[in-house]
């Protein structure tokens, strides 16, 4: 008993020192663990739907800079009509179809992704932003794909002043950065 008294106030401290530091790795490992899924989901969805979105508004307005298709935009007749006018080697027809499907291309790539994370989006707005734009995405690439076709425009769309596609998500850019901020602070990046 008296060897317990003697040793008790060096043997206290030093257990509670091997057990706290064996806490101390367990909530370090455990936070690192964490910070890393949500690197992950910063690297793997969120950084490249932002680069997809930068290049897809840069197509989108060097198209619009072109005074001829922007007025023809919201007059689906009209638009496939000035299509089919011009010559196949024209080089703005082959400039634009380039353009479009690139963007089509790239619109698939952030559908793909949004698709395959969709899970993890911690915002709401977010998520509903992300709704908006693969609703956009799918019904821009069959609007293309209809004016590039051989059909006609069906007499009900082919209205002035209607766009046959939603527009883009006004939300989207504003809820995507403000998911970013709050996952790079998760991840321990700031």
């Amino acid at each position: 008993m008296d060897l317990l008294k003697v040793w008790s106030p060096i043997l206290v401290p030093l257990l509670g020192l091997l057990a706290g530091t064996g806490w101390l790795q367990y909530y370090l490992k455990s936070r690192s663990e964490k910070q890393g899924k949500y690197q992950a989901y910063l690297e793997g969805f969120l950084i490249p739907l932002e680069g997809i979105l930068k290049i897809t508004s840069s197509n989108f307005l060097k198209l619009q800079d072109d005074r001829e298709l922007t007025s023809l935009e919201y007059h689906p007749g009209r638009l496939q009509h000035f299509f089919t006018s011009l010559a196949d080697d024209d080089p703005r027809k082959l400039l634009w179809k380039s353009r479009i499907e690139w963007m089509q291309k790239e619109n698939k790539n952030a559908v793909d992704l949004i698709d395959r994370y969709y899970g993890k989006i911690r915002l709401r707005e977010f998520m509903d932003a992300c709704d908006e734009f693969k609703l956009h995405a799918k019904e821009w690439e069959l609007m293309w794909s209809v004016l590039y076709g051989s059909g006609a425009v069906p007499d009900s769309l082919n209205v002035s002043g209607a766009l046959l596609a939603p527009k883009f998500p006004d939300g989207l850019e504003k809820a995507l950065q403000t998911e970013i901020a709050i996952t790079r602070k998760l991840a321990g990046r700031m």
